[in-house]
């Protein structure tokens, strides 16, 4: 199993449960020296993590299956829209406390600001709350691009 770090969409319990059906939700942590922002193009705008030294973005971890990387490959656009590398999180899981680097997508640069549609950022919104993380990042980048 991989460990792998949702900031968006991939929070989204129902949303995940269709898309990587051997994902398991195990805990949650954050990431400093990072904001959440909307970014894309044509194709549509989504959440990416963009450099913020004081920043921290809060992040669900997930343990996924080679299969279901297979997916998110393909679902995040990999590796033309994101790129995927791997970051060192401490998080919560069943109580205890722990820090290892997992797999996380992040968007290419030179994608420009935008606002999302209002499915996916209700997704995203509900996604958060699943995970019991702190939406004024989300809220924040939202207000930015509306």
């Amino acid at each position: 199993m991989t460990l792998y770090l949702a900031y968006g969409s991939n929070l989204n319990l129902t949303q995940m449960a269709e898309r990587c059906p051997g994902a398991k939700a195990v805990g949650k942590g954050e990431l400093p020296g990072w904001r959440l922002a909307f970014r894309g193009a044509q194709r549509g705008y989504y959440l990416t993590l963009l450099p913020e030294p004081e920043g921290k973005v809060p992040v669900g971890v997930w343990e996924v299956t080679p299969e279901d990387v297979r997916r998110l490959d393909e679902y995040e656009g990999y590796p033309e829209f994101y790129y995927k590398t791997e970051l060192e999180v401490e998080y919560s899981s069943g109580g205890e406390e722990r820090r290892e680097r997992a797999l996380i997508y992040i968007m290419r640069e030179g994608y420009g600001p935008g606002a999302p549609t209002e499915a996916y950022y209700q997704g995203c919104v509900e996604g958060f709350r699943s995970f019991g993380l702190d939406t004024a990042g989300l809220e924040a980048a939202y207000r930015e691009v509306r």
